[in-house]
């Protein structure tokens, strides 16, 4: 039986090891295959009140890209790392007050992220909607209401997943292919 390692590769495809460029194929395989590309089938597919399933796939991308983007090796820091993945997301999240920058990541952190998955759903101050002229995410210090777009907010991951794998593919950048290799290897026992 053939055990598969991501959409496109299975185990014994790799019997003398892999190569730092296969580490890169096989992880934007499971993400786009598994992850993203599931999420942007369900959209193209216009499947009604698909806005829940969307976060639930989505919303671990923030820390987990922060990881391997800083080649974490250990355990913990689920909030650190995803403070440092939305920001790395959403660049222009920066030019925030910090007060409101802190606020905002407590929201977004412990009303959807942990809502989602440690009750099932996101917190009475999260608002979700599917209204096109909406951004991916918006934040009201009052009341400290998040509003999350998932459509877009999976079109906006989908695109800065693109742009990550773009850059660990090019040689030239070998701290981040290095980070990259560092947490794959942690990841998969390697």
């Amino acid at each position: 039986m053939a055990l598969y390692i991501s959409p496109k590769h299975l185990e014994h495809d790799f019997t003398h090891g892999m190569t730092l460029n296969d580490k890169i194929d096989v992880f934007a395989a499971r993400v786009e295959g598994w992850q993203l590309g599931v999420a942007r089938a369900i959209i193209d597919k216009d499947i009604p009140d698909r806005e829940f399933v969307l976060l639930h796939i989505v919303m671990n991308y923030f820390e987990m890209i922060a990881k391997y983007r800083a080649g974490y090796t250990k355990d913990g820091q689920s909030k650190d790392f995803f403070r440092q993945g939305v920001r790395t997301v959403f660049p222009e999240i920066d030019t925030w007050p910090p007060d409101v920058f802190g606020d905002f990541i407590t929201a977004l952190y412990s009303n959807v992220r942990c809502g989602l998955y440690h009750i099932g759903m996101p917190k009475p101050t999260v608002i979700v909607t599917d209204v096109k002229a909406i951004a991916p995410i918006r934040y009201y210090p009052d009341g400290q209401k998040v509003i999350l777009n998932p459509d877009k907010l999976v079109q906006v991951i989908q695109a800065h997943f693109a742009e990550y794998i773009s850059a660990l593919k090019n040689v030239t950048n070998v701290e981040i292919r290095t980070n990259f290799e560092a947490r794959f290897n942690v990841d998969n026992n390697c």
